[in-house]
């Protein structure tokens, strides 16, 4: 059978949790509880993560035990990844702790810290009813559409019929081609025949054309092919060889550079932006510019200097528009969060902990600067670190991938970042975000 609501809770408030999940049950709502529901044999863990998966409502007790509950923190990170509603029930008078108030700051909480506890417990089951009478059927029809159908019976009075039309069909097909293959072909042994057939078939070595010129090469040279992705010239030497020249029709067939990832501090104009063709015959060696070096040089530093991204999670997220897709190099892609995007979060866990010198961020969409105006655009910003410090960012209404030196430099384990004000677009509201960049210092 399939429940509802999934009561998380901490062992010692074991009590309160069977209370709520009794008068629940008595009112028709079906209930998961651990350890109550946990089938004998299963694995403790995997039985939590199935249940969260299946219920659509997540109910918390929030106690003073369940603040400092490692495993509650994990199954209110499970039930947000899943898009469960999350209904915080409060029990004691205290503030979500830093792991829980990411995933619990914006969620509306019912205050059950007055005694006694069953007018609590009807505005807790009025909360469901009134979810369910808005929110659970579309669920339940993505549920029902995924499900298989039912198996149609076989008609066996035509499987016979169905049988012999195949092999009639194979019969058919094994007939035409061995005709073809066995039938006799007319030889001609006329030399003259034999000849026309040779010329025909061999094209002319050379032909006139308009569009080539040709020029001796005075000297053997080299043929640089540039890989734009890695930055790197590979040289291979050729002999000497008249130099073609395309014509402007034949531009279209010239390799086009791929697109490279964006830097930190970059514009965007200046990644999606088309380079030159490259004439891939008639160049000579030369020394490669120092530009060239530099930005080598710069781009070997910002790899270097890239932390590790362990996981990123949002507190929302339209379709289209996952979390993951502000770290993706696409300026074509982005994170965009319900509604306008005001008050909402991304909070970004390293792999290890790294001190964030400076963060990058590409606001609005990067396609193209009429999609950029057409959406809204962060104005403020604030940056948390898990040491507690903050610090508010303001933007420039500029399509470009803006940075942000960091004043604390303490190390972090990870940063969450709340979008506090936007720039109005002129035809949706909502505010994506294409690309979040940090740079860092390795910690001891």
């Amino acid at each position: 059978m399939k429940r509802t609501v999934f009561i998380s809770h901490s062992s010692k408030d074991k009590a309160i949790g069977d209370e709520v999940c009794r008068f629940l049950e008595a009112n028709g709502v079906s209930c998961w509880i651990a350890p109550r529901d946990v089938t004998p044999g299963k694995n403790y863990g995997a039985a939590i993560v199935d249940a969260i998966d299946e219920c659509a409502v997540f109910v918390l007790i929030l106690s003073d035990d369940s603040n400092k509950s490692s495993q509650v923190v994990r199954e209110v990170e499970r039930a947000a990844s899943t898009d469960s509603i999350i209904i915080p029930f409060r029990v004691d008078p205290v503030q979500p702790s830093r792991n829980l108030e990411f995933y619990v700051s914006s969620s509306h909480w019912l205050d059950a810290t007055s005694k006694p506890l069953a007018p609590h417990l009807r505005e807790l089951l009025q909360a469901i009813t009134n979810w369910q009478a808005s929110g659970a059927p579309e669920r339940e029809q993505a549920a029902l559409s995924t499900a298989p159908s039912p198996m149609m019976p076989v008609q066996r009075s035509r499987s016979w019929l169905t049988i012999a039309g195949v092999i009639a069909a194979l019969v058919v097909v094994c007939a035409l081609g061995l005709y073809f293959a066995l039938r006799p072909r007319p030889v001609s042994n006329s030399k003259e025949t034999q000849l026309s057939r040779t010329t025909a078939s061999v094209p002319p070595i050379f032909s006139p054309s308009p569009a080539i010129s040709l020029a001796a090469t005075p000297a053997p040279s080299a043929t640089v092919s540039v890989d734009i992705a890695a930055n790197s010239p590979k040289v291979f030497p050729i002999l000497p060889t008249p130099t073609i020249q395309p014509s402007a029709s034949a531009s279209s067939f010239l390799p086009t550079p791929s697109p490279r990832r964006m830097r930190p501090g970059e514009p965007i104009a200046a990644a999606t932006s088309s380079t030159a063709a490259i004439n891939p015959v008639n160049v000579s060696p030369s020394p490669a510019p120092a530009s060239s070096a530099r930005m080598k040089a710069a781009e070997n530093l910002s790899t270097a200097t890239i932390p590790i991204i362990q996981d990123v999670i949002a507190s929302s997220q339209r379709e289209g528009y996952r979390p993951y897709m502000a770290f993706d190099g696409n300026p074509a892609t982005a994170w965009a969060p319900n509604k306008d995007g005001v008050d909402q979060l991304i909070s970004v866990h390293f792999k290890a902990p790294v001190v964030i010198t400076s963060v990058s961020i590409a606001s609005g969409f990067g396609e193209d600067l009429a999609h950029y105006r057409m959406h809204n655009r962060v104005k403020t910003l604030r940056v948390t670190l898990s040491d507690g410090a903050t610090q508010v960012l303001t933007f420039e209404d500029e399509m470009k991938m803006q940075r942000f030196e960091l004043r604390d430099r303490a190390v972090t384990e990870w940063i969450k970042l709340e979008i506090l004000s936007v720039f109005r677009g002129t035809k949706f509201d909502r505010t994506p975000i294409s690309e979040i960049a940090f740079n860092r210092e390795a910690s001891n």
